[in-house]
């Protein structure tokens, strides 16, 4: 009877009064000597799934003068082959065993889970080599890699270069085109001077093109809900405006009669008493005149922008009223008439008596305030347009009329003392 046999009938027997399961295997393996692979090999048959069995294959493989440095690198190899042998750590658990059996299939030997000496060294030295062979592979993957990266940056740096050449094409075509624009403007300013006086004596000045933000916060002393919201104005063309307002010897001359209600003020006063109307038969007679289609009344936009003259502020010369007295005639200072233009101080486009003297009637429509208003510089021909924008106040205002985001309104045809004109002129 051999002595697993043995082992086995005593196991079967059943456990002793008091003994567990666990006690009696625990007896059983403390009854076997690691040395004797029959012993060993007897406690797998009976227990194949006991607690001892990182124990039991350790001595086997103990028998074969595998040290656990040698059992970890046939673990190692075994992974390296691709069997999952679980952690190497030396101990042949059940996924090693399963790893080996099968690793000893696919090489045509006995499928025991049992390692010989020869055999151990095969699959070491089988692992070692595909290892070799991965890392070798590794290293030529890496050098393609290496290879491919380098053909990308050459690539990268060959479109960045014909990239940079784009942008310096297109730069040089765009300053190019800026310095032909410059040299096309230096022509016109040439051919547009900064002022000229035309056949009736009313003198110009030319308004440069700008951005500025047309109207007033609600914070700005004054300020009324018509005025806003503030917007973002571009002009993009420039432009001629009056460096006065129109004066009584100027209408007289283009239309042959005097309407003002202050006529005793004299040929260089503003003419005044005049509508909407009135002003656009001036012009009309004035353009027929000189054979042109270029004058004409100033945006809304074009006005206010002219008026602040560079300036944010409620008065294009300052924030507050205290210096008006210096540039316009307004009710604190004119004894609520008309005065001879060009007599206060200009702003910083060199437009005299924009604040005050006379309201100025605008091309545009009357709108209750700017949302929706053109951005462009355009006058807004949409709106209550039996109505008309007055700007800039008159000698009977009040300082707050002379800001210049105040806006005023009346009918087209409407004449009144205090009304009058500024006129524009196009650029062909």
């Amino acid at each position: 009877m051999t002595w697993s046999v043995v082992l086995l009938l005593l196991v079967q027997a059943g456990p002793t009064i008091g003994q567990t399961d666990e006690e009696i295997e625990q007896v059983f393996w403390e009854s076997v000597e690691c040395k004797s692979a029959r012993q060993v090999q007897a406690y797998l048959e009976v227990y194949p799934t006991g607690r001892y069995l990182a124990e039991a294959w350790g001595c086997l493989e103990g028998q074969l003068g595998l040290e656990r440095a040698e059992r970890i690198l046939v673990q190692r190899g075994l992974a390296t082959l691709d069997y999952s042998a679980g952690v190497a750590d030396g101990l042949f658990g059940p996924a090693t065993r399963k790893a080996i059996r099968a690793w000893q299939a696919a090489k045509e030997f006995a499928a025991t889970g049992y390692l010989t000496r020869e055999q151990a060294d095969a699959l070491i030295a089988q692992g070692r080599e595909a290892a070799a062979a991965a890392e070798r592979q590794r290293r030529a993957e890496g050098q393609r890699r290496t290879e491919a990266e380098r053909k990308r940056q050459e690539e990268e740096a060959r479109r960045q270069a014909a990239e940079a050449e784009r942008q310096r094409q297109a730069q040089e075509a765009a300053e190019r085109a800026k310095a032909e624009q410059q040299a096309r403007t230096a022509a016109k300013r040439q051919e547009f001077p900064r002022e000229f006086t035309n056949s009736v004596g009313i003198e110009f000045v030319l308004i440069e093109p700008g951005t500025f933000q047309m109207g007033s916060p609600a914070t700005e002393p004054g300020w009324d809900d018509s005025e806003g919201p503030v917007h973002t104005v571009t002009i993009s063309k420039p432009f001629y405006l009056g460096k006065y307002e129109v004066t009584q010897e100027q209408w007289q001359v283009v239309m042959g009669d005097n309407p003002s209600y202050f006529s005793d003020c004299g040929t260089t006063c503003p003419v005044e008493s005049v509508s909407w109307e009135d002003a656009q038969g001036f012009i009309e007679e004035l353009n027929l005149r000189e054979g042109v289609q270029l004058y004409r009344l100033p945006t809304e936009a074009e006005w206010e922008y002219a008026a602040r003259g560079g300036t944010h502020t409620a008065y294009s010369f300052g924030a507050g009223a205290g210096r008006l007295r210096f540039y316009g005639w307004y009710r604190g200072n004119s004894e609520r008439r008309t005065h001879p233009v060009g007599e206060k101080r200009p702003n910083a486009f060199g437009l005299y008596d924009i604040h005050g003297n006379v309201w100025e009637w605008i091309r545009d429509c009357w709108n209750e305030n700017y949302a929706g208003a053109p951005s462009d510089g355009r006058a807004w021909e949409s709106g209550d347009c039996s109505l008309r924008v007055l700007r800039g106040g008159s000698a009977g205002s009040y300082p707050r009329n002379l800001r210049s985001a105040d806006r005023e309104w009346n009918s087209a045809d409407g004449r009144r003392s205090g009304r009058g004109f500024r006129l524009a002129r196009s650029l062909p």
